[in-house]
């Protein structure tokens, strides 16, 4: 009876050690299924229901995550290699059995749910390149060879991705390896190399990958005037939403432009503007400091220890949810141009939410095994 209720106890306290640490990813989570309560019904399931089940989900999976001990994940390079391969032929794979939706093949579409394999593998080439950073540190900081190397587990799906074509998740592969390459401290000549060919290539998926709505994106930005009813009406509804706000916003359900169907993608990719139209600035500032409050937690267990990987790995993970934040919000609030990426925990998206709570609980087992 004694030893029963000693797992209870201890199932309990690792539960709520765990609760505790991704509480405010669970709190920017509740924020966004809240926004999608009041959006406009959808067929079948609604977004909100589907977003409560992938939230729960999540948390399982995560928690079950944080448990083990992930020492015996890492150090494992045939399990990881083999993670990487499945999904890379996942996303080979989308090319032949998913179907198009908004001009991407980007999804496997399984009843009133869909899966994307990209946002699950932005998660292991962020473990795939800490660990071989970390083991490797001084070569692969040093010398070019073994910067490209680690480039290459990055490029694989950057290549797969842009072809689907899916332009902002595509970056997000390129600017984690960039960030890693900061990271370890690589030489500034072959970081500037990198950039110079990245821009070179950049030439070319213009004119040979990009489709002719992606680029009137781009080209909306640079000239909105010239097609405000056309490509950039997105955005330009999207700095209506948040203009129009005050510092309590509207009121949830209130917002003209997000619940009459002027602003496109509230859901997702506009899911910001959605909010701050419906609770003004206060929503922002709550939005922002949860966030802080979540890197807070993930930094401090990468500064409290002397392990590359762990270090290497959280830092890597804050920058992941950095560049997500700052291409989806600087999209919304009009100083970049619309790619395509959601808010992290925030917008509508299984397989985004689930990828995120899968390393937050990577961290959480970091930081349990590491007694801090």
């Amino acid at each position: 009876m004694f030893f029963s209720f000693s797992i209870i106890a201890r199932f309990l306290y690792l539960l709520k050690d765990y609760l505790f640490f991704v509480l405010p990813a669970i709190l920017l989570s509740v924020i966004g299924i809240i926004s999608l309560y009041y959006y406009p019904h959808m067929p079948n399931l609604d977004n909100y229901e589907k977003q409560i089940i992938f939230l729960f989900v999540a948390l399982i999976f995560s928690f079950v995550i944080s448990v083990l001990d992930y020492r015996a994940i890492i150090s494992n390079s045939y399990l990881l290699l083999f993670i990487y391969g499945f999904f890379i032929l996942s996303l080979i794979g989308l090319f032949f059995f998913s179907k198009t939706i908004r001009g991407i093949q980007g999804w496997y579409t399984i009843g009133p749910f869909s899966f994307d394999p990209s946002q699950f593998l932005q998660i292991i080439v962020l473990i795939i390149i800490a660990k071989y950073f970390s083991s490797k540190y001084e070569k692969a900081k040093n010398k070019i060879a073994y910067i490209i190397i680690s480039g290459l587990y990055a490029f694989l799906p950057f290549l797969l991705i842009m072809l689907q074509p899916n332009l902002g998740t595509a970056i997000i592969f390129v600017l984690i390896w960039l960030s890693f390459l900061f990271l370890a401290g690589a030489k500034k000549i072959y970081t500037f190399l990198i950039l110079f060919a990245l821009i070179i290539s950049s030439f070319f998926a213009w004119n040979y990958v990009l489709q002719d709505y992606q680029k009137e994106r781009v080209l909306s930005f640079i000239s909105k005037e010239k097609d405000i009813l056309g490509s950039a009406w997105n955005q330009y509804q999207s700095q209506v939403a948040i203009g129009s706000s005050s510092f309590f916003g509207k009121g949830l359900g209130h917002g003209t432009q997000t619940r009459l169907g002027f602003l496109p993608e509230a859901h997702t990719d506009f899911m910001f503007s959605a909010i701050v139209e419906e609770l003004g600035l206060f929503g922002a500032i709550l939005i922002f400091g949860l966030f802080v409050w979540l890197f807070y937690n993930v930094l401090k267990v990468a500064l409290s220890l002397q392990d590359r990987f762990s270090y290497f790995f959280c830092f890597g993970y804050v920058i992941l949810i950095l560049i997500y934040i700052i291409l989806n919000i600087g999209s919304n609030i009009g100083i970049l141009p619309v790619i395509g990426v959601s808010l992290p925990f925030v917008s509508y998206g299984g397989s985004f939410l689930l990828s995120l709570f899968l390393g937050l609980g990577l961290i959480h087992s970091i930081k349990k095994h590491k007694n801090l």
